[in-house]
């Protein structure tokens, strides 16, 4: 039997807390479950935290490396 694979990445700032990340993988992978039919218990999710200035929302600036974002 083949399966497909499918694989996303999203990565957030570092300062979540415990109860962000749980709502968000409970979330993510109750809508996989349901657009895709297929069991909540084949689904991976993997967090990556970055920190702030690790993040550009363009022109190569990193937006978010100083206290106040340049926005």
């Amino acid at each position: 039997m083949s399966r497909n694979q499918e694989i996303s990445d999203a990565c957030w700032r570092t300062h979540r807390t415990l109860e962000d990340k749980r709502k968000v993988t409970a979330t993510i992978n109750r809508l996989v479950a349901e657009a895709l039919d297929i069991s909540p218990d084949d689904i991976f999710i993997s967090l990556i935290s970055v920190s702030n200035e690790n993040f550009s929302f363009g022109r190569g600036e990193l937006q978010l490396a100083e206290d106040t974002p340049h926005w």
